[in-house]
């Protein structure tokens, strides 16, 4: 499956760039683990802390609060990308 280009959606490039990142990283940490992740409705505990180090979690949450700079619908951004990409590879 290849990456969306969500320029032709009306979003800017940085939300592209969150996308492609997302994509990338769901099809190298995750897709191994789609298996045992259905199959057992099992998620790898410290992917949490992983996808947090790398920006993917906390996007809607307010700076304040200490997440990272990237808001709504940049947040959506991520998880649609994570759930398309499970469920696209099993």
């Amino acid at each position: 499956m290849a990456m969306i280009d969500l320029r032709n959606y009306g979003f800017d490039e940085q939300h592209q760039q969150v996308y492609d990142m997302a994509w990338r990283y769901a099809r190298e940490r995750h897709h191994p683990l789609l298996r045992r992740m259905d199959d057992d409705d099992w998620f790898p505990a410290d992917e949490y802390r992983k996808m947090g180090d790398v920006g993917l979690l906390g996007t809607t949450v307010p700076e304040s609060l200490g997440s990272s700079a990237r808001r709504c619908p940049t947040g959506t951004t991520c998880s649609v990308r994570a759930g398309v990409r499970a469920r696209t590879c099993a």
